[in-house]
């Protein structure tokens, strides 16, 4: 089950994470919510804490009529955004300053060095630990446990934080795809890939 986030949810979203870490502000976060979150075992445990349920509280207002109906679709939605709680008070927020940021794979597929044209670096996640990752995208508690490992890997290095919701959230094939793209450093060529492919299927058809 896959969760379309309206732009409003992931605002609402941002608001929590933000909330939940320390800033330069001197505001603490709430390091208890935190700790927990990052202790809890899977997406199910985390739902037994409050901070958990403010978000789903925040998220379900927020979608609107966009949030799924049906008891099957709406507690797979609930157990994406408790996963996604939990990989949340994991990443924290780095420094707005240090540049623009670039999206979570193609971070992960960046040498440690910032720099991709070294061409005997090896990319900061192994693609053995990515492919993992992507093949556990429809089970909420393995790809939990794999994205904690990758967050791990990243540390505090930023990445774009309303697109890595939007993705842990509605993580399909699109997604696996986009991924594998910018994971292999040729994020800025997919909607030429996505275009050049529309085109051959459809002159496939005509033929």
């Amino acid at each position: 089950m896959t969760l379309y986030l309206t732009d409003e949810a992931v605002s609402e979203i941002l608001r929590w994470w933000r909330a939940l870490h320390p800033d330069v502000h001197g505001h603490d976060g709430d390091r208890s919510q935190r700790a927990q979150l990052r202790r809890a075992d899977g997406p199910l445990e985390a739902l037994l804490l409050p901070s958990t349920l403010e978000l789903i509280s925040r998220v379900t207002k927020a979608q609107g009529a966009a949030w799924p109906r049906g008891k099957s679709a709406a507690s797979a939605a609930t157990l994406r955004l408790a996963g996604l709680a939990i990989l949340l008070a994991s990443a924290r927020p780095g420094d707005p300053a240090g540049g623009a940021m670039v999206r979570f794979a193609d971070l992960l597929g960046t040498p440690a060095s910032g720099s991709r044209s070294a061409s005997d670096e090896k990319p900061r996640y192994s693609p053995l630990r990515f492919s993992a990752l992507l093949r556990a995208g429809d089970d909420p508690d393995q790809f939990v446990r794999q994205a904690r490992r990758a967050i791990a890997i990243v540390g505090r290095t930023p990445f774009q934080m309303p697109d890595f919701i939007r993705s842990v959230a509605g993580f399909d094939d699109e997604v696996r795809r986009r991924w594998t793209f910018e994971y292999c450093g040729h994020g800025s060529d997919l909607a030429a890939v996505a275009s050049a492919s529309a085109e051959a299927t459809e002159e496939l058809e005509e033929n």
